[in-house]
């Protein structure tokens, strides 16, 4: 096999049925139909220019080896089930999937789960766990280690350093164990590691290396493959094992998945993710690969950063709240029927996220920290109650960037559970839907049908609009319901200039929108409700203005009239007396009187 280049996984083994004829199984020589996925990978991105999608993400680069860090959570998570607890270290410590490079004999260096412990001070998100835990940055290490370490043979690696001051006097079962270790190994490393690489790929845009291969781009598709990882599939469809998984799951759980009413108005059914979360963060994601390919856009891809950062988020409260609810006695009451594992889950969950609510509220932190801590006696799980956990947390949102819509409420079927509602701040999932539409356009993955029935033969599309928003899609017009105010280009460019902002202002206020949405139409009315008013307004103003100048022109043009007549009849009544004319003149009598 060797000599011809092939290996035992290209040949496979006789089947009888399911199983393999006798003495016909595979050989073994190590190999795996996994064996040069990346070459593969490659020649697709040879053959296409496209590499292959990780959850509907297309990278610019080569990051197969890179997601495969899912394979080692994968294989740590089997030890953990068969409570092969140094089999599990080895799997976090040592790895075996994700090649890293080769040393100078050819073997592969792996990256490992391990690994991604360390010393990343200087960026905002690991800053905010390094200070909540004391400047210690080996924290998540040091979680895992305290979750495993009287399970740990003596050799382990694990022990080759003092034990960390976690879980001294807490009651941990085996099932509690497995719980706390592979969670803190999905949502305490490759979490926080996956928020490294787009901090890393802005530093190297800031530098001016924004080649594809190497450069922030690469830096950025990284990113994305430790969040959703290999077995997530091409579509996503397969969740996985990390992050991405975790909100595809706790969508379901809080009414926040794509099937969940309302559907958003800028997402679509097929649009390549499950929860909503997944859905933000592909559209923020794509975006942000084409920022950090221009050296003048790097602020721009620090902003996309901020978002994913609230987004990913989400999930961690999500579990937070559903095993605190669990976990209190007085609500789920699983804590001791199910041996502390749903406390240990919650607790995970906790140690995930509560360094991020401590940056914005140090007793929202204690409260949730204190009521998820694990007791010497699993009886007194969750002492203050899931409600001041879900408060504590609840709190936190807007410093988060995160509202109660982001979040929803927990389900038991169709109906919430009781007290774990969705809090009210007056957000919906419509939020920001300009804006996430928008993110599409600046990706580039927003596409127009070429032929609609509108079009006209000649050319002049009076009825085809070219949007810069997810109505692109449509060609009726209507097909999305998007907030004011939209971008169109006619063809109309040789007369006018499309790009210019009061050009586009006067065809939405005169009404050159051949295919406007609903809320387009209720603005136009509004605006022009508005302009009637206000100009009947100001008209009634001048009138009532020139009114006052007349009455007061009148007023004192009068009294002068009135002084130069009054004058003149008393010289008349002086000569008529000289003269012994004895006859008034009605007249001035009358102006007299006057």
């Amino acid at each position: 096999y060797e000599c011809l280049g092939i290996p035992c996984s290209d040949v496979g083994g006789l089947l009888d049925g399911d199983d393999y004829v006798d003495g016909m199984e595979p050989c073994d020589d190590g190999s795996s139909v996994d064996d040069d996925a990346a070459y593969y990978d490659d020649l697709e991105y040879v053959a296409t220019g496209e590499r292959t999608a990780i959850a509907s993400y297309t990278p610019a680069s080569d990051v197969t080896p890179h997601a495969a860090i899912d394979l080692d959570v994968n294989d740590m998570d089997s030890k953990l089930d068969e409570y092969d607890w140094d089999g599990a270290w080895d799997a976090y410590d040592l790895g075996g999937n994700s090649i890293k490079t080769y040393d100078d004999d050819g073997s592969p260096v792996y990256r490992t789960v391990r690994g991604f412990s360390k010393d990343l001070s200087g960026e905002a998100t690991f800053d905010e766990y390094y200070s909540y835990h004391g400047d210690n940055a080996l924290y998540a290490d040091d979680y895992i280690r305290a979750a495993l370490w009287t399970r740990l043979s003596d050799a382990s690696t694990a022990k080759e350093s003092d034990r960390p001051d976690l879980f001294l006097d807490a009651y941990i079962s085996d099932v509690m164990a497995t719980q706390l270790a592979i969670k803190g190994a999905q949502y305490q490393h490759t979490w926080i590691y996956s928020t490294h690489e787009l901090y890393s790929a802005v530093g190297k845009c800031e530098d001016g290396n924004v080649d594809d291969a190497s450069g922030a781009p690469h830096a950025w598709d990284e990113g994305w493959a430790f969040y959703a990882g290999s077995l997530a599939g091409e579509d996503g469809k397969d969740s996985g094992v990390l992050s991405y998984a975790l909100a595809d799951k706790r969508c379901s759980n809080f009414g926040t998945c794509v099937d969940d009413e309302p559907l958003p108005t800028w997402r679509e059914s097929d649009d390549g993710a499950n929860s909503n979360v997944n859905a933000k963060l592909l559209r923020l994601y794509r975006a942000g690969l084409q920022a950090v390919r221009d050296e003048t856009r790097c602020d721009e891809a620090s902003g996309y950063i901020e978002r994913i950062v609230a987004q990913m988020t989400v999930p961690l409260v999500q579990g937070t709240l559903r095993y605190a609810w669990r976990s209190d006695p007085k609500a789920g009451n699983e804590t001791v029927s199910s041996d502390g594992k749903t406390l240990a889950e919650a607790n995970a969950f906790a140690a995930a996220l509560v360094p991020r609510l401590a940056t914005c509220d140090a007793d929202a932190a204690e409260t949730v920290s204190t009521n998820l801590d694990l007791p010497a006696n699993l009886a007194d799980a969750v002492p203050d109650g899931f409600a001041a956990v879900k408060a504590a947390i609840e709190s936190t949102y807007e410093c988060l960037g995160i509202t109660c819509s982001d979040v929803g409420g927990l389900l038991d079927g169709d109906d919430y559970v009781d007290g774990m509602e969705p809090c009210e701040d007056g957000s919906s999932v419509d939020d920001d839907a300009a804006y996430y539409d928008d993110l599409e356009v600046v990706a580039g993955t927003a596409q127009i049908e070429e032929i609609c029935d509108e079009d006209d033969d000649d050319g002049w599309h009076s009825y085809r609009r070219q949007l810069t928003t997810r109505r692109m899609n449509s060609c009726d017009g209507k097909g999305q319901s998007i907030p004011w105010v939209n971008r169109e280009v006619y063809d109309i460019e040789a007369c006018c200039d499309t790009d210019n902002a009061f050009f586009f202002l006067l065809m939405a206020l005169f009404w050159y929108r051949p295919a406007p949405t609903n809320l387009e139409v209720i603005t136009w009315f509004a605006f022009w409700v508005i302009v009637f008013f206000w100009g009947y307004y100001k008209i009634a103003n001048i009138k009532e203005f020139n009114h006052q100048l007349e009455e007061e022109y009148e007023k004192t043009h009068f009294v002068a009239v009135e002084g130069t007549t009054v004058a003149k009849a008393a010289d008349d009544d002086e000569e008529a007396a000289r003269c012994g004319d004895a006859k008034e003149d009605p007249d001035q009598v009358d102006l007299r009187v006057n």
